[in-house]
């Protein structure tokens, strides 16, 4: 659900097509055991379902571990979601930090990893550095992969610091590195404001999260989108879908109407062409 609608569609066209039910918008509300099967009781739409199965996965989180701790005695705040830090990663106690996932913040390796890294510079050396959730990308190790830093386009035009916003597609199956093996499925989308900067960027495809690392460099030095349509990118790769993305921003926002019109004068008339062949 926090992923940019069109992706998330084309996931679930490729999790139908392999044979996998999805049931949503359902609420689990019992959970036993039948004549020999694990059942679990399903609510959907006011309506409800028994299934049966072999297994039962349950995944439903996790929270820091910090009860043994004792932070009461030291004076650290903590709330339900973890230990209590701004964004220079300092707890109550200004010369004690806290990073990764027993600060309540986002629970990926990469982001405690960023968070180390803020927090080294701050503790170590003059001055002080923030962590950013702007720049926070995620992927989603399903198959095909989904990848995601930033805005959506509908979270971007409900943000009052930006106007005039569009956004850019391209399929992989216009890509030439993915028609050669065979993997097709899939897209990138990226947001734009009206500086053509780079807001969002949602991959959905093969190396979807190899692919979002330009993003995050774009976002993160706020770069426009033709800095990215400038750059040399290997043929053929599965990374320079990003070039071609760029591409077709420009073909429909780069180039001006005035020479869209010059170059139309000088498009060959079909008719003289049928003439010739004949």
């Amino acid at each position: 659900p926090r992923e940019d609608p069109d992706i998330s569609a084309v996931l679930q066209d490729a999790l139908t097509d392999e044979g996998i039910d999805l049931l949503l918008s359902a609420n689990p509300v019992k959970i036993g055991r039948g004549d020999g099967d694990k059942e679990i009781e399903i609510e959907q739409h006011g309506k409800t379902h028994t299934l049966c199965c072999d297994e039962i996965l349950v995944a439903v989180g996790r929270k820091p571990n910090i009860d043994a701790l004792n932070l009461s005695a030291t004076g650290i705040r903590v709330n339900s979601k973890g230990i209590v830090v701004d964004d220079s990663l300092r707890t109550s106690k200004p010369h004690i930090f806290a990073v990764g996932d027993c600060n309540g913040g986002p629970q990926f390796t990469h982001w405690a990893e960023y968070e180390a890294r803020v927090a080294t510079r701050n503790a170590l050396y003059r001055g002080t550095s923030r962590r950013s959730m702007q720049t926070l990308p995620w992927v989603t190790f399903t198959d095909p992969e989904v990848a995601r830093v930033g805005m959506t386009y509908d979270e971007a035009c409900s943000n009052n610091r930006y106007s005039a916003i569009h956004e850019h597609t391209f399929p992989y199956s216009r890509l030439d590195r993915a028609v050669c093996q065979s993997d097709t499925s899939g897209m990138i989308k990226i947001v734009v404001d009206k500086s053509d900067r780079v807001l969002g960027a949602h991959i959905i495809g093969p190396g979807a999260g190899e692919a979002l690392t330009e993003w995050v460099l774009a976002i993160e030095h706020r770069l426009p989108l033709r800095k990215i349509g400038n750059a040399i990118h290997v043929y053929p790769t599965l990374s320079r879908i990003n070039r071609r993305v760029a591409d077709e921003a420009f073909l429909v926002h780069g180039v001006s109407e005035w020479t869209n019109r010059l170059f139309a004068r000088f498009k060959p008339d079909s008719r003289s062409q049928n003439h010739r062949s004949n």
